[in-house]
């Protein structure tokens, strides 16, 4: 029988609202500056931190890229274009000074909570104003992404944990240590953070077992550590839910006032360990042509053709209707010659795409007055 009342049960109702929306539509920047330059890899340290390794490369030359916005996508599809999506996790980065060499970058991007979904892992690169710069893609089949803890999506004010959380406990009080956890934008100064011990469920929600008050204060790089202990409302056995086995979780909260900041689980009842959240995505490989036929693997891979033999995907060729107005017949290409002039237009078109080795050709099917 269950030894917690009822009335104590809490619920992350805010918590998942935000980042549980799927979008639609990407907004394109008119001119991209700066755009992805590979090889890409992003590593899941735990459940609140990934860390992108990249670069940038700029495609004009500006003073400056601008601030720039790093999100972690799980798609629908491999294509973000007109496909639904979910915000995994991202980061505002400062603006890159101009160089005519790709910039190296080591991201760090706070993670949000994700039920199990099937998805393509994406990274994306956007403007200040959230345009679309560029996008990468690390896996080329759906696979199962989880992520049980992280960063609230309604808080600009971003929150990860960096190494191994030490947590202690008895029937009557706890101690817990976080030796480094990083702010996406304090740096120094301090501030005070309600953290909560918890036990939860799948669903968001929660008893709470312990609330104390903790002031931190960041070093100029925006890290800090906690070191806190206090008293247990209850002792934290999985008997005392014996009503509501899925309460199982126990979890850390990070609160500013009333508004969560991050969570994190620490144990689970009845398990040794928790899952390890050290996956590694590497970018895919687009340009690699193991058969030199001019068409990548991962284009093969894509229209079913072996990447071993050497393949052609024929001309392509490009259906024109040609549009003309009354004007035309003022000059000596109109007229009765206006037939010749566009053929002559589209056989030096043709002859010039053969010369550069491309398979394109243009096809008049009609001229319209």
């Amino acid at each position: 029988m269950s030894m917690i009342s009822q009335s104590a049960k809490l619920r992350l109702a805010s918590w998942t609202a935000l980042i549980l929306l799927a979008f639609n539509v990407l907004a394109v920047a008119a001119e991209p500056p700066v755009n992805i330059h590979c090889p890409c890899e992003i590593k899941r340290i735990n459940e609140t931190k990934a860390v992108a390794t990249f670069s940038i490369a700029f495609q004009k030359e500006v003073d400056e890229s601008g601030i720039l916005n790093v999100k972690l996508i799980g798609g629908d599809s491999i294509n973000l274009v007109s496909a639904g999506y979910y915000v995994l996790g991202d980061v505002a980065i400062d603006s890159v000074a101009y160089s005519a060499s790709p910039v190296s970058l080591q991201v760090a991007i706070p993670l949000y909570y994700r039920p199990s979904i099937d998805t393509f892992i994406s990274l994306v690169l956007m403007d200040s104003e959230d345009s679309f710069l560029d996008q990468v893609n690390f896996i080329e089949i759906a696979e199962e992404y989880y992520n049980s803890g992280g960063s609230s999506g309604s808080t600009d004010s971003k929150l990860m944990v960096n190494d191994a959380v030490d947590f202690q406990y008895d029937d009557s009080t706890f101690s817990i240590e976080i030796p480094s956890i990083s702010s996406t934008d304090k740096r120094s100064s301090n501030e005070y953070l309600n953290l909560t011990i918890a036990v939860g469920n799948d669903d968001g929600s929660y008893y709470e077992a312990a609330l104390v008050e903790v002031v931190v204060s960041y070093d100029d790089d925006g890290n800090t550590s906690i070191v806190t202990s206090g008293d247990l409302n209850f002792s934290l056995a999985s008997g005392n839910f014996t009503d509501e086995p899925e309460f199982r979780h126990i979890e850390v909260y990070l609160a500013r006032g009333e508004d969560f900041v991050m969570y994190y689980r620490l144990e689970t009842f009845g398990e040794d360990s928790l899952p390890p959240y050290d996956d590694v995505w590497t970018n895919i490989d687009t340009i690699t042509d193991s058969d030199n036929d001019g068409i990548s693997d991962f284009n093969e891979r894509i229209i079913g053709s072996s990447s071993t033999e050497q393949n052609s995907l024929g001309t392509s060729v490009i259906e024109v209707a040609f549009t003309v107005g009354t004007a035309a017949d003022d000059t000596f290409l109109g007229g009765s010659n206006l037939e010749a002039s566009i053929a002559q237009q589209v056989t030096s078109a043709n002859v010039a795409f053969s010369d550069v080795g491309l398979d394109i050709e243009i096809k008049m099917l009609a001229s319209l007055w």
